[in-house]
């Protein structure tokens, strides 16, 4: 009874040990490939430089501030560390902000600003930046803070369909409409199985415009969709479990389509590698 041993193996796991270890490679020569084509694809139609989104977060003011530079005469005039928001409206209104020394508090009229860029926020002049005084229903909106975390997100239906924070919003860089993050809650073994199959779909193909989290889906909502709000709680209207519901449909859909896509790949590779290996098999063994 004679076996022929690699490395200790017998040859059949040999065989499979091989195999595996190419099948292992090819994918990361394709998750490479791919990195690096987006990379070049974005530095191509930009100049080099990543796109400006359309819409900013306040959570990098939160952070560290964006620095307000005044177009006339080119000085840093102040350093914006929130937004203000105006719930009637669901919009950002302003700026809490701190004029050239961090003792003068000051408020940025979103309709003073010139524009919201990556780096910095641009005013015609220093005295787009307004004191109390000056701006007192601006004023009186930034005491309202809204920094609360982890708050359950119900439907005026009474269903929970997640949790969002308030520091996490987007507002819209020329409007200033605001809409925040939605953690939608799923059913556990789903959310396993779905954030799985995102992360390996998302190595190959575009992910679009939803963002897999670790524990579920995560969703933009409008922030017209809030009714009310209170401790830890924020309802909100039917038309939020609608685009949650849908958005998560989308998802699906999307992931099954492109997980497809990515099976038949590796399903072709496997094959090219196998009668690779067993034309090799068979050439030795002759």
């Amino acid at each position: 009874m004679g076996f022929n041993f690699h490395f200790g193996l017998p040859p059949i796991l040999s065989w499979l040990v091989g195999l595996l270890f190419q099948l292992i490679v090819l994918g990361v020569l394709v998750v490479a490939a791919v990195a690096i084509v987006r990379r070049l694809k974005a530095a191509w139609r930009h100049g080099g430089m990543e796109p400006l989104p359309k819409e900013a977060s306040r959570r990098a003011l939160l952070d560290k501030g964006m620095p307000i530079l005044s177009l006339r005469d080119g000085q840093q005039v102040g350093l914006a560390k929130d937004v203000i928001l105006d719930m009637k409206s669901r919009s950002v209104v302003g700026f809490r902000a701190r004029g050239r020394f961090f003792w003068h508090r000051r408020y940025l009229p979103f309709e003073r600003v010139r524009g919201v860029g990556r780096d910095v926020i641009t005013v015609d002049s220093a005295s787009a930046l307004l004191t109390a005084g000056e701006a007192p229903a601006l004023a009186e909106l930034a005491r309202a803070k809204y920094l609360r975390e982890d708050c359950e997100v119900v439907t005026e239906g009474g269903t929970k369909i997640g949790k969002m924070s308030w520091r996490n919003l987007w507002f819209d860089r020329e409007t200033g409409q605001a809409a925040f993050i939605l953690k939608a809650a799923r059913v556990p073994i789903v959310s396993h199985v779905m954030d799985a199959a995102s992360e390996v779909v998302s190595a190959v193909e575009p992910a679009g415009e939803w963002t897999p989290a670790p524990w579920g889906l995560e969703v933009r909502l409008p922030l017209t969709t809030v009714i009310n709000t209170s401790r830890h709680l924020v309802i909100v209207n039917a038309e939020a479990e609608s685009l949650v519901q849908q958005q998560a449909q989308e998802q699906m859909a999307r992931t099954k389509e492109q997980a497809a896509q990515v099976w038949e790949k590796v399903k072709t590779s496997a094959r090219e590698v196998w009668e690779k290996v067993s034309g090799k098999g068979k050439g030795v063994n002759g």
